[in-house]
């Protein structure tokens, strides 16, 4: 008797994991340089944010340049954040008269302070890996996609990218990445 709700119940939790990976499709974004300057993250811009995978590379990117005090980082930011992002500013660290907006990123920035680098947690020999699936569309300019990490305890983490009227690809949400990378703790052996 009880063989009978053994199966439906596995059988349910089989179609469910089925159903999750149906669908999903790795894309693969390779970094070939470090950008060092505000023309470096331009020209990398305009190779990769033609897609929404390379725009959310760039906005990791951008996010690790913040962590490690890169001077430019608030530039790169702000040349990959969506327009609602962005607020005005005569600050020495605007682009363009802009900036991103303090009010809603200038705690997360704070929290990401002192965390492990974007870099060690996402980028794996030189490239970082999204994942899309059957919901990843939510209309033709904007895309969620989900960046996977290199820490087994780490579920992919969501961004939403909306492409702009020039065709590039650019963060609007993306509250997830502000968590960062959770330090990985080695494991000791204590036999």
């Amino acid at each position: 008797m009880k063989t009978i709700p053994t199966f439906i119940l596995t059988l349910f939790f089989t179609v469910l994991f089925t159903t999750n990976l149906v669908g999903q499709e790795n894309i693969a974004i390779h970094i070939s340089k470090y950008p060092q300057s505000v023309d470096d993250f331009l020209l990398l811009r305009d190779q990769l944010a033609n897609t929404p995978e390379g725009g959310a590379a760039l906005t990791i990117i951008a996010f690790d340049a913040y962590v490690k005090n890169h001077p430019d980082a608030l530039k790169f930011l702000t040349l990959i954040l969506s327009q609602n992002n962005l607020q005005q500013s005569n600050s020495p660290n605007a682009y363009k008269g802009y900036e991103p907006s303090k009010n809603y990123f200038n705690y997360h920035f704070g929290r990401m302070q002192g965390k492990p680098s974007f870099m060690e947690c996402y980028i794996i020999n030189n490239q970082i890996t999204f994942r899309r699936n059957q919901f990843s569309i939510i209309n033709e300019n904007q895309i969620k996609t989900f960046v996977l990490s290199n820490v087994s305890s780490m579920s992919p983490r969501p961004i939403t990218m909306e492409k702009n009227d020039k065709g590039i690809w650019k963060a609007k949400e993306l509250s997830s990445l502000f968590l960062g990378c959770p330090e990985q703790k080695k494991a000791k052996d204590d036999l």
